[in-house]
């Protein structure tokens, strides 16, 4: 698909009237829980949440919506390979989805024609049950079908899909088109008759392609929920002229009724046939909940010394120091720890135990260390811990591009002085090169975009991203800085560590 993306928010009376209560399932869209990576492509990120990979053992097939806990919504002409059918979701690059579905029921459309591609609507039922989660979960789908005359009114859409590009191959990475509607007289010229469960639109730089059946028309409503309101059906094989997409609206009943009556009997007992409101079970996204300073340097800081040493550290928990385990002392009598919180130090503490990672003697790729304070931080107001991911498997989204910044100080001769500066990902066999040393998967490497970090960027700092969680931004740590060569800075990544750095602070 070529890609030239724009927001398209839609305020209709209607729309801005109505309140949750008019979606099939909610919380929905890419607004109800707030995750949203700044910079890079962000809305297409934010899309592959409900998005769905529809694809048979060998190869790609059609796009489709998450809906439902066990329903995918796509074309009826995507059911027509006699193949196996798998779904996999929470992908915005196709080969590295977060979880992966069979198919065990199509449900086409009852009057769909293959000939003239009329009711092209489809439902997949997988196994097992999809389970909600911070970049799974359903698109918005209004289920009054009384609105249609006022989705007649809406001018401008968004596409969504992993088609093919401007070479001719399928791309990789989720793509958006913006689209503007035509009129049913200018698609009938182009495209044949056109019925009223249609929706025709064409965009600047081109149609949705092949490999985009199935996919999603979306538009984004005032609150700022990606709400589906169409189905990619089909266009002009060249891709750059007009496409006619499936009104959902105008299907809503028959979408509504195929899930009650295919619904699993345990699910209609728990969740009245998935249609009601149903809470997302979203796992702990935070390894600790009280995290996150309201500006950047009220996250809380730590420099410590000890005997002939210094270095810095971060605090993930109220008494947990994260820092670099070289040159750390195992004598936690011998150590001390001034905890920095917005504008000042908070007080000195004594270290109650020091735990560095367990292969750390075996290889410098585990050099972090843990202390335990003697005593939990007293905080000031908006002063709080840095947020770090509780999850293993979000660090597959933790780097997905930039901005990516280095946090660090230095002293100059008016004192303390706080730096910061954007980094880029570098591939770990240029890396390796680059600075003469072997590149573990627990490590990353990064360089300033500018050029301009000669002299910034030591043991110790840190490498953030800024992420919107729940309509606060946080700053989370990814990294902190292990050794740095030839302005290429080395880093553990602390996603990797994750598991270990729960466990010890579950079980110290």
């Amino acid at each position: 698909m070529q890609s030239n993306f724009a927001v398209i928010f839609v305020c209709t009376l209607l729309f801005c009237q109505k309140g949750f209560s008019q979606f099939l399932e909610e919380p929905c869209g890419t607004s109800s829980l707030g995750i949203k990576i700044f910079g890079g492509n962000n809305a297409r990120e934010q899309a592959a949440i409900y998005m769905a990979v529809i694809k048979n053992s060998s190869h790609f097939l059609c796009g489709g919506t998450v809906i439902d806990t066990s329903f995918i919504l796509t074309a009826a002409h995507c059911m027509e390979d006699p193949n196996d059918l798998f779904v996999s979701l929470g992908a915005y690059n196709k080969s590295a989805p977060t979880a992966e579905f069979q198919v065990v029921q199509r449900i086409k459309h009852p009057e769909f024609n293959p000939h003239a591609i009329t009711n092209d609507i489809g439902l997949l039922k997988l196994s097992p049950t999809i389970v909600y989660q911070f970049n799974i979960r359903p698109v918005c789908i209004l289920k009054d079908k009384s609105i249609k005359q006022q989705v007649e009114n809406v001018l401008n859409f968004e596409v969504f899909g992993w088609g093919k590009t401007e070479s001719g191959t399928d791309s990789e990475v989720l793509k958006s088109l913006t689209l503007r509607r035509r009129s049913r007289s200018e698609c009938e010229k182009m495209a044949g008759s056109q019925s009223l469960n249609q929706i025709c639109a064409q965009g600047n730089g081109g149609d949705a392609c092949v490999g985009d059946s199935g996919g999603p028309l979306i538009v984004r409503l005032n609150n700022g929920l990606d709400t589906q309101l169409g189905i990619v059906s089909y266009g002009r094989i060249a891709c750059d002229g007009l496409g006619v997409y499936t009104d959902v609206t105008s299907y809503i009943d028959w979408i509504v009724d195929s899930i009650r009556s295919n619904a699993d009997p345990v699910d209609a007992d728990q969740s009245n046939f998935g249609i009601q409101n149903r809470k997302l079970a979203v796992p702990q996204i935070w390894l600790h909940e009280n995290c996150g300073g309201n500006t950047v340097l009220s996250n809380l800081r730590a420099t410590i010394y000890g005997l002939r040493f210094r270095t810095e550290g971060v605090l993930i928990t109220e008494r947990f120091v994260l820092a670099n385990a070289h040159g750390m002392s195992d004598n936690a009598a011998s150590l001390s720890v001034d905890v920095i919180g917005g504008s000042g130090s908070l007080g000195e503490y004594t270290v109650h135990s020091v735990i560095k990672h367990p292969m750390y003697a075996n290889s410098p790729s585990n050099d972090i260390v843990l202390l335990k304070l003697q005593q939990p931080v007293v905080q000031t107001v908006g002063s709080k811990p840095y947020c770090m991911f509780g999850q293993n498997y979000i660090e597959q989204n933790a780097y997905p591009g930039p901005p990516l910044t280095i946090l660090g100080k230095r002293l100059t001769q008016n004192g303390v002085r706080y730096y910061s500066f954007d980094v880029e990902k570098i591939d770990s066999q240029a890396c390796a090169n680059k600075v003469w040393n072997t590149i573990h998967s627990s490590q990353l490497c990064v360089q300033d975009i500018s050029g301009r970090s000669n002299g910034y960027g030591k043991t110790g700092d840190i490498l953030v991203k800024k992420i919107n969680y729940s309509g606060r931004e946080h700053i989370v740590l990814l990294g902190i800085i292990s050794y740095s060569r030839y302005n290429v800075h080395v880093l553990i990544k602390i996603t990797a560590r994750t598991e270990w750095i729960s466990h010890v602070i579950t079980h110290n």
